[in-house]
């Protein structure tokens, strides 16, 4: 997950021979990247726990045993399908149990990060797609430049739902904000439930316009985005549960990321009443269990907010 990275890459490259492992330097925990017998990439790491259910997930296979007579967590690669995330998830589990892990926490603290990338590997993709880049983009910046300034970083960070489609996107006090974000030419909005606009309080639809741009240009990207907001967790202790939310949206750091920039070309917010052109539940027959609607944006200028 960190922008600044592990080299398990180079480690795992310079292996020559099974079963040969190297040991992590400079680390609070006792942890080994090599290959083991089996021929697989593999994670290991030695400590002093008590055995516990963890499941093995697409790409990865997790194996709790005894190697030299010390207990030890192995994750090893086990699909070439997912090479790149198994790089970016040794990454991300060295450089955050160096922060947030020690000998007597380290092994409830590799399961509980490993539990949260099952996740991606279930997905059976490597990454995110060209609009999830620009959705996550679009919420991201929102909450870099308009929920921080106004609250706290805590505050903004838990009001964002994150993994949750059918709960509005920010939820915090009393209203809430549901992101769009879009195409440069794009006239319209999709909404994709009923629930989405549908609320007793006052809220707010903020739709996002991006252009994109060339690789080279000095715009929006995804990893920088993120590196700026982690930074800023960071200071207030809050990067873990951001990184947390990452891997709920499906987002690891990978450089290829950094091929996908954008122009930000304006945030509009919409005020949500009882007004605002909506289906909500109440009005529709009970029978309709779920709904997806376009929004004409050229129609909704009589319930834009200023700034």
């Amino acid at each position: 997950m960190n922008n600044k990275k592990f080299v398990s890459k180079d480690i795992f490259d310079s292996i020559q021979f099974d079963t040969l492992f190297k040991k992590i330097p400079n680390h609070p925990l006792e942890l080994w990247a090599g290959v083991n017998a089996e021929g697989h990439k593999a994670l290991r790491y030695f400590g002093d726990f008590v055995k516990t259910p963890i499941g093995p997930t697409a790409g990865i296979m997790v194996r709790q045993l005894y190697v030299d007579n010390k207990k030890c967590l192995e994750f090893s690669l086990d699909d070439p399908e997912f090479t790149d995330i198994f790089y970016a998830f040794c990454d991300d589990i060295v450089s955050a149990s160096s922060v947030h892990a020690n000998k007597e926490t380290g092994y409830a603290y590799l399961k509980w990060r490993y539990i949260k990338w099952k996740q991606m590997f279930l997905k059976k993709k490597s990454m995110l797609s060209k609009q999830e880049i620009m959705g996550l983009i679009g919420e991201l910046y929102f909450l870099k430049e308009k929920l921080i300034p106004v609250y706290t970083e805590e505050k903004a960070l838990r009001s964002w739902t994150a993994s949750e489609p059918t709960i509005k996107d920010f939820s915090l006090d009393s209203t809430w904000f549901e992101l769009k974000t879009i195409g440069a030419k794009q006239t319209s909005v999709i909404i994709d439930s009923l629930e989405q606009l549908d609320s007793n309080a006052l809220g707010h639809l903020v739709v996002i316009r991006l252009e994109t741009m060339a690789a080279s240009y000095d715009g929006l990207k995804l990893n920088s985005l993120v590196s700026d907001l982690r930074d800023k967790f960071a200071l207030h202790g809050l990067d873990q549960e951001f990184d947390g939310k990452l891997l709920d949206r499906g987002y690891v750091s990978l450089d290829k990321y950094d091929e996908y920039c954008f122009e930000l070309l304006s945030l509009s917010s919409y005020l949500v009443d009882s007004r605002f052109p909506a289906l909500r539940k109440r009005d529709v027959n009970e029978a309709v269990e779920s709904a997806v609607y376009k929004l004409n944006l050229s129609r909704l200028s009589q319930y834009m907010e200023n700034d």
